[in-house]
């Protein structure tokens, strides 16, 4: 809101997170498939969107159900909520990938690790932070996890990283729970 209320403007664009997960493996108990699975996580996309909208001032007052209609939506409002994922075997990162793409602007990926890691920081101690990757190497790290099911709980995907590769986009992962890092971050301030 702070950072809204001085002309930056974001989109974002919300995750299932931890709804998803729960819903998924519901889901999984129950016998769903993997397409199953990912509609649950994108009805939690969807809901998580809600919440943003009625949590944070000035947004425009729906949810942009399209990446074409970003740009439109951001005449109007400094603050746009993109719906998360839309259709099975996506993320929303790649859909925030997208979103940069077409804006032609950075991505900065809010999550609960400081940053990308060469392996789960929470179940490795050992796991090293990377300061900067390349798009090649970025991809080597993550292909080796491979597709990925649903509900993954990782920094960023496979086609994510591929969208950010052919556009160059530079992307920051970093923690969500430490606001100061991202406002210094969003100001071009050290982070």
């Amino acid at each position: 809101n702070s950072l809204s209320s001085r002309g930056y403007k974001f989109v974002l664009v919300p995750g299932g997170g931890s709804l998803a997960r729960e819903l998924i493996s519901s889901a999984k108990a129950l016998g769903a498939n993997n397409f199953s699975c990912d509609e649950f996580g994108i009805m939690a996309c969807k809901i998580n969107g809600m919440f943003l909208l009625q949590g944070i001032s000035n947004t425009f007052p729906t949810m942009v159900e399209d990446v074409r209609g970003i740009k439109q939506a951001l005449l109007s409002s400094n603050i746009v909520v993109l719906r998360g994922h839309f259709m099975p075997a996506s993320t929303s990162d790649t859909m925030a990938a997208i979103a940069a793409e077409s804006l032609q602007c950075p991505m900065i990926n809010l999550t609960n690790v400081d940053g990308f890691y060469s392996n789960d920081p929470r179940v490795d101690p050992s796991a090293l932070l990377f300061e900067k990757l390349s798009f090649k190497r970025l991809i080597q790290l993550i292909a080796r996890e491979g597709l990925g099911e649903p509900g993954q709980h990782v920094p960023l995907d496979i086609m994510t990283a591929l969208v950010l590769n052919r556009s160059k986009i530079t992307t920051y992962i970093i923690n969500a729970h430490n606001f100061e890092n991202f406002e210094s971050l969003v100001q071009g301030l050290a982070f």
